[in-house]
């Protein structure tokens, strides 16, 4: 088997491995040791997806000939993202703006389409926080940024959306309009120092990372 990283072959010898999902999961776990970070893999030239790697269970070492992927380093990556995260806050707060002008001039129906690609943004960045969480072994019922357990800040936030939600159903433009402007932009804030305060651990953790490297 021939394992290729960023277009260079590297060492790889097969241990235990009894599948193709175990020599993924071996893989992934030698680029987590590494601080790096899988964002491309393909086998025998075909592109895959780690995050379904229990469907090469069933593959045979002898049938993977070679594998390639794409690394870039985890700490840099996660900041990136981190960014990335921290500007969508900015737009939330700016799209909830948009939904009370729309419930406005009585565009409910686009409101409440807009307030639910909201939410979605919201959900795939918290999905993205929780990697970040399992990956560096934290506890975000425990961890204060600020003051606050990230968790709770989570879970507040979502109160708001909830409450946001349910006065563009009933059209009730003076709730919606105090909760943008008072409860949202305090949570929203919250969220963009969580991010800043994350950055900070990532950063502190690669380096206790580095200083660990012979």
């Amino acid at each position: 088997m021939e394992v290729i990283a960023n277009g260079q072959k590297i060492p790889f010898n097969l241990t235990d491995e009894k599948n193709g999902k175990e020599v993924l999961q071996t893989l992934l776990l030698l680029t987590n040791q590494a601080n790096k970070l899988i964002i491309e893999c393909k086998i025998n030239g075909e592109p895959v997806s780690l995050l379904e790697r229990d469907k090469f269970a069933e593959h045979s070492i002898d049938s993977i000939k070679k594998i390639e992927i794409l690394v870039e380093s985890k700490s840099q990556k996660i900041i990136s993202c981190l960014e990335e995260i921290n500007n969508l806050f900015t737009k939330i707060g700016d799209s909830c703006s948009d939904v009370s002008n729309m419930l406005i001039t009585g565009q409910k129906h686009k409101a409440l389409t807009l307030f639910s690609e909201i939410l979605d943004s919201w959900r795939k960045s918290i999905n993205f926080l929780r990697v970040i969480e399992s990956s560096y072994k934290l506890k975000f019922n425990e961890t204060e940024i600020q003051g606050k357990k990230i968790e709770v800040s989570n879970e507040e936030l979502y109160k708001v959306f909830c409450e946001i939600k349910k006065a563009i159903e009933n059209e009730d433009l003076v709730t919606i309009g105090d909760l943008v402007e008072y409860e949202l932009k305090e949570k929203i804030k919250e969220q963009k120092n969580i991010i800043v305060g994350l950055e900070d651990i990532i950063k502190k953790e690669t380096q206790k990372l580095e200083q660990q490297v012979p």
